[in-house]
């Protein structure tokens, strides 16, 4: 269990690009407590259904991303049997289906009987390794969904006096 959290963490860190010796930014508060100040409460309720639609925004736009990852393959995504990695000795097969997820992790009885653990581990991680290799050669799945709203909420996210301007309806 060990080796397969450590393998899917490892490719989800190769897969960012935050440098490990750079510590994450410290954050400002999201609003400042007066952010709304002297808003009607009709004008605050009506702010907080703009977050509400945006965030049902992000929403489509990730169900949309993930529809797209599962039909990666040019004939669908249940025409192809999975993208399949193994060790260098072939002792130890993990297969991914388009979406990244696990379908099949295989492993010999003969084999395992006789490893050590942490020759377990290694195997694990070279497979795992393998299978993304496989699922990152797919053409297509590596392209940038178009995500307006998830860019817009980290806009204003990352902007405390522009989220209270777009919240009080100043901005669009």
């Amino acid at each position: 269990m060990y080796a397969v959290i450590q393998a899917r963490l490892s490719y989800l860190d190769s897969r960012t690009n935050v440098p490990e010796d750079h510590p994450p930014a410290a954050t400002a508060p999201l609003l400042e407590p007066d952010a709304l100040a002297g808003l009607t409460p009709e004008a605050q309720r009506e702010a907080w259904h703009r977050v509400a639609d945006l965030l049902e925004s992000v929403n489509s736009e990730a169900a949309a991303t993930i529809s797209r990852l599962q039909s990666t393959t040019a004939d669908g995504p249940d025409s192809h049997p999975g993208h399949t990695g193994s060790d260098d000795r072939r002792n130890v097969s993990v297969t991914l289906n388009a979406s990244g997820a696990i379908s099949g992790l295989t492993l010999s009885e003969k084999w395992l009987g006789s490893a050590s653990t942490e020759r377990v581990v290694e195997a694990l991680l070279e497979a795992f390794q393998a299978a993304y290799e496989s699922l990152d050669a797919v053409p297509g799945y590596d392209q940038p969904s178009q995500t307006p709203a998830a860019d817009r909420i980290m806009a204003l996210t990352n902007d405390p006096a522009r989220l209270a301007r777009w919240l009080r309806q100043e901005e669009d």
